[in-house]
């Protein structure tokens, strides 16, 4: 009889313990299957997530460490764990093949941003004390930091962008953060909170060495953090260097967030919690490409705007000739997917701004940039800047996304030109006859 109630105490004493597991306010997040894709799969987040048995001995030694980890890496990656015994968490820990305790799997988010809601899975095999986790999950910290350089022949990657194009991009809706700094890596805080207000802000880092974008914004110290919006022009940050507080004014200046369905478990800072979420105004995408017709098309969809145009030139349609409205009609195919591409890759980031207009009404154009009469053709326009760079290859998906990602990264030279190009008829119309 002593025997049994000793092994009842024990079974007691253990029940308790494992139920204090992981405490629901603590820095760990607790994941069920009904937060699961919210809190994990659902975001721009780094997320690593343990798969436990309160009963498992070695998930009780980890637990300090993993609590440990999850209070130093708080606002910079998410922490969670979730309960395999649990029958409602089976199918979870099922589909991602858990066969011990404790597994920790890392869920990074995709470069490719066309897969939303789709994540890389890895194992995390080091250490399980608090130092190591930590020193793993900051160094595969995801992060939409753009290095700003001074000019765009110091470009040399898809994370560095000139300063005029940074500056550029969305100018009159989207707020900027630019962070001047002399360290010579991107802290773990400016990637979270690149990531936290990913397409509410865009974010770039300066290195002190770039002096015309230092003497430009008169930045006399490092770290400088400097806002732009379209209200209120430049912003100096001059409060502490925390997460929260950061969080706090780049907040007060992003674009609002989208409104969020109730439930889950999110863990934002209780400034933002116990403010209203507002709606984000953001045009849904629209993956039609603009017909020119006018100067007044023109001037609204390329002229008027600060971005890069891509203008194609295209086939026109003769009623007598049954080819050319095909011909036209695969080409605008072409470009649409193009522009859908670009969309998936950069969304609202994306420097290009995509139209077409019928060879008829563009020889203007054609004369003006030098381009091939072989249609269809392409041109770039940066018209705030009065610079342009032809196409010349064929007329494919794949070879001219590749050359709009050299054009993006500065890759390729471009030429001075004069006067706004104009939609107008040719005398006589260029056609090909056999």
């Amino acid at each position: 009889m002593k025997l049994s109630l000793l092994t009842l105490l024990g079974a007691t004493l253990l029940a308790t313990s494992t139920e204090a597991l992981y405490d629901r306010n603590g820095p760990v997040v607790q994941l069920t299957a009904k937060n699961f894709n919210e809190e994990v799969m659902n975001n721009g987040h780094l997320v690593a997530v343990e798969f436990y048995a309160p009963w498992c001995g070695h998930c009780q030694r980890l637990a300090p460490a993993w609590k440990k980890a999850a209070a130093n890496l708080g606002g910079l990656v998410k922490v969670a764990a979730i309960d395999c015994d649990e029958d409602q968490n089976k199918p979870i820990c099922s589909q991602y093949g858990i066969q011990g305790f404790p597994t920790i799997k890392t869920f990074s988010p995709r470069a490719d941003k066309s897969k939303k809601g789709n994540k890389s899975v890895g194992d995390y095999q080091g250490p399980r004390e608090a130092k190591p986790i930590v020193d793993y999950l900051l160094s595969v910290q995801p992060s939409n930091v753009r290095f700003v350089k001074g000019d765009a022949a110091d470009v040399k990657s898809k994370k560095s962008i000139a300063l005029d194009d940074f500056l550029d991009i969305d100018n009159s809706t989207l707020p900027k953060a630019l962070l001047f700094t002399d360290k010579a890596t991107t802290t773990p805080l400016y990637k979270a909170l690149s990531v936290d207000f990913q397409d509410r802000m865009l974010f770039g880092e300066v290195k002190s060495s770039v002096k015309r974008a230092v003497n430009e914004f008169g930045v006399n110290g490092f770290p400088t953090l400097i806002v732009l919006t379209p209200e209120s022009g430049a912003i100096t940050y001059g409060g502490k260097l925390k997460h929260d507080a950061l969080y706090k004014f780049l907040e007060e200046h992003a674009i609002p967030a989208p409104s969020k369905k109730k439930g889950g478990n999110s863990q934002k800072s209780k400034t933002n919690a116990e403010e209203p979420i507002k709606e984000a105004a953001e045009e849904p995408f629209d993956p039609a490409v603009p017909r020119l017709t006018t100067q007044k098309d023109l001037s609204e969809h390329c002229l008027d705007k600060s971005g890069i145009c891509v203008i194609g030139i295209l086939p026109t349609v003769f009623k007598e000739d049954e080819r050319s409205a095909s011909e036209q009609a695969d080409a605008i195919k072409v470009m649409e997917g193009i522009k859908k591409a670009e969309h998936d890759k950069n969304g609202r980031l994306s420097p290009f701004l995509f139209q077409w207009v019928e060879s008829e009404l563009g020889q203007d154009i054609v004369s003006k940039f030098d381009m091939s009469q072989d249609y269809p053709t392409l041109v770039a326009v940066k018209p705030n800047k009065n610079l342009y760079r032809p196409y010349v290859g064929a007329w494919s998906d794949v070879s001219i996304r590749a050359w709009l990602d050299m054009i993006s990264n500065g890759r390729l030279p471009v030429w001075d030109y004069k006067g706004d190009p104009q939609i107008k008829a040719a005398s006589q119309p260029a056609r090909d006859e056999l």
